[in-house]
């Protein structure tokens, strides 16, 4: 039974085979219509354009009413290094004025001298450093930024300095509001004596 399955098996398979094989190839040479017509070839060019728009106008900045004390420095009795005092911090008297709809207070109510920093004396750094900033409604110093620095290694004990100044709250309608733009400039000089 398998031997017959076998012979009339191998025949028909090789004829289904041979039949399917005319067939595609009948199917392949015969032509095909004719192609669709191609589209037209899309170019997309993207140039930037250039815009020209007016520079805002800067704003004036306050003028400096009150210098910052220098800082001191006495010579060492063994004639070694030279010592450097640094007022300690100060609470200033506010200064008022009237603007809009009430009393605004332009100085802070604690204001901390900044300390000579370490690094700077070291090297015999001097200069000054012009800081922005703005007052949060609960007198807070917030947003400091550098906006003129002669030497960049008094930056870092600016910001930390201003940080810890207070503000008495700005009131406008009976509401605590926020000081944007305030301008201080901080000097640091070695004087010998």
């Amino acid at each position: 039974m398998t031997m017959l399955r076998w012979i009339t098996g191998m025949p028909v398979a090789a004829m289904v085979t041979a039949l399917l094989f005319l067939f595609m190839a009948s199917m392949v040479s015969q032509p095909m219509g004719g192609l669709p017509p191609s589209k037209p070839i899309v170019e997309i060019k993207i140039t930037a354009e250039v815009i020209d728009s007016p520079a805002p106008a800067p704003r004036p900045l306050p003028p400096m009413t009150e210098k910052q004390p220098p800082v001191e420095i006495e010579p060492a009795p063994s004639g070694g290094k030279p010592v450097i005092q640094v007022n300690p911090p100060e609470l200033l008297p506010t200064d008022t004025g009237l603007v809009g709809d009430g009393a605004v207070v332009v100085a802070p109510l604690i204001r901390i001298a900044p300390a000579y920093p370490e690094r700077c004396r070291a090297r015999g750094a001097e200069g000054t450093v012009l800081v922005q900033f703005d007052v949060a409604s609960d007198g807070s110093v917030i947003n400091a930024r550098i906006i003129e620095s002669s030497d960049s290694c008094f930056d870092r004990v600016v910001l930390k300095t201003i940080a810890g100044w207070k503000y008495p709250p700005d009131l406008r309608g009976g509401q605590a509001v926020a000081r944007y733009g305030l301008v201080e400039r901080f000097s640091f000089q070695i004087s010998e004596e």
